[in-house]
């Protein structure tokens, strides 16, 4: 007679042993002690910021630190220690792929948008000369040529500079110096009336610059500007021959620095000799702080003009 074998209840059922697998199987997949190896990726950043913040303090006093503290609560410093506990946390929970998007992202971040290395690249898309290139000039220029994209109409359709202003200023300096006898304004708005062969003049004017000197000429981009200057010196105004030296002008460009390189190569190719005028220099005498390590959207700003410059190398533009 065959008896039913009887349980043990001190021995663990069937039942029991494939619930404590799908316990261990839970945890580690959800619960891999991410909350323990939270803490201490957070203590990381933490410290970082910390360290980074008392040592700009310590070298450039409260106000810099203050600007480091607000980088840091900046979407690109958020983005930049958030990928840092991600990949501390992620490792930590043996999520390698996580650990690895997210020390892949923190890295990029930390260089893409590191004001040291935007810094070193932007300078070497600038044309810098050896001395202060409206200080080598020895005589006056015949005219200037203001590349555009230095100026726009505000909401309340004010005419005002932009970022690159520098341009503006610089071309009418060398006016009120003494060192040119005309300027020339170029470009067209892609859309819009922010034609600056049209709003340089008035910018121009208001700051002193008689508008009999100012002439303008079209061109959506520097490639279309430098096609305008060469048809405009082919078949030049008669307002513009009775101030200039006709038979050999002394043609001044005026651009950014980090847009002069780029705007020479295309003169070249219309055989248009320019005596360059940088500025808007990137460069500073400003020494290095530890603010310097914080990744920012500025710096990245920088990169995407070092990047489209080499674009517009690889194209011809």
């Amino acid at each position: 007679m065959n008896l039913p074998l009887s349980t043990d209840p001190s021995s663990p059922s069937s039942d029991s042993s494939g619930s404590d697998q799908t316990h261990r199987g839970t945890d580690s997949v959800s619960g891999c002690g991410w909350k323990r190896s939270l803490l201490p990726a957070i203590l990381v950043a933490g410290g970082l910021s910390v360290t980074v913040v008392g040592w700009t303090w310590a070298l450039g006093g409260r106000a810099l630190a203050e600007r480091v503290i607000t980088d840091l609560a900046m979407p690109v410093g958020q983005l930049w220690l958030l990928m840092l506990i991600g990949a501390i946390t992620a490792y930590r929970c043996q999520h390698k792929g996580v650990a690895a998007t997210c020390a892949f992202v923190f890295l990029f971040v930390s260089t893409i948008f590191n004001p040291m290395v935007s810094g070193a690249f932007y300078e070497m898309t600038e044309l810098i000369p050896e001395s202060d290139p409206v200080e080598a000039l020895d005589r006056p220029l015949d005219t200037v040529v203001l590349l555009g994209g230095y100026a726009r109409r505000n909401q309340f359709d004010r005419v005002e500079v932009s970022p690159d202003g520098h341009r503006l200023v610089t071309t009418a300096q060398l006016w009120h110096s003494g060192m040119t006898k005309s300027i020339i304004c170029t470009g067209s708005a892609h859309i819009g009336n922010n034609h600056p062969s049209i709003i340089g003049p008035q910018l121009l004017r208001s700051i002193g610059v008689p508008g009999e000197i100012i002439l303008g000429i079209p061109g959506e981009n520097t490639f279309q500007e430098i096609e305008s200057l060469e048809a405009f010196l082919e078949d030049p105004p008669q307002q513009w021959l009775d101030l200039v030296d006709a038979k050999n002008p002394r043609i001044g460009l005026v651009t950014s620095a980090y847009h002069m390189k780029r705007a020479l190569r295309l003169a070249k190719t219309r055989d248009i000799e320019f005596i360059p005028i940088p500025c808007g220099f990137n460069a500073s005498n400003d020494g290095w702080t530890p603010r310097m390590l914080v990744p920012s959207a500025g710096a990245g700003q920088n990169m995407a003009i070092v990047c489209k410059t080499f674009l517009a190398y690889l194209v011809g533009r």
